[in-house]
């Protein structure tokens, strides 16, 4: 399939959902598959159609590598709790601020990282 029809079916699909006023899509797959480039044309369609949007990566919530446990699966791997609770705040309009994953040092990045709600 054209990647530019699925991307347009898929925004048709996302946006035609009204019963929910704050949407989240989310895209997984394996690494080097394609994924942030798919959420950044993902993202810029539908701010062209005059939505809000804003690309979050799970990765940030990596914990460092200290803190996982061998062969841990990619829920393990995650804080997902903490991340699910920024997620709500966002979509509550209210900014973020935690200590996000570094990958270069593989551990916790010093300075915490702050992420604000999409604007109008």
């Amino acid at each position: 399939m054209n990647l530019n029809l699925y991307i347009n079916r898929s925004i048709n699909h996302i946006l035609l959902k009204k019963n929910y006023l704050s949407k989240i899509v989310l895209i997984g797959g394996h690494s080097r598959v394609g994924k942030s480039l798919f959420a950044k044309i993902l993202k810029e369609k539908i701010e062209s159609r005059g939505f809000r949007a804003m690309n979050i990566s799970m990765d940030l919530w990596l914990k460092p590598l200290k803190k996982r446990k061998p062969n841990s699966t990619v829920i393990e791997r995650h804080r997902t709790n903490e991340c699910q609770n920024a997620i709500d705040s966002l979509l509550k309009g209210r900014s973020i601020k935690f200590n996000s994953y570094n990958f270069i040092t593989r551990n916790y990045d010093i300075i915490p990282k702050k992420i604000r709600p999409p604007t109008s």
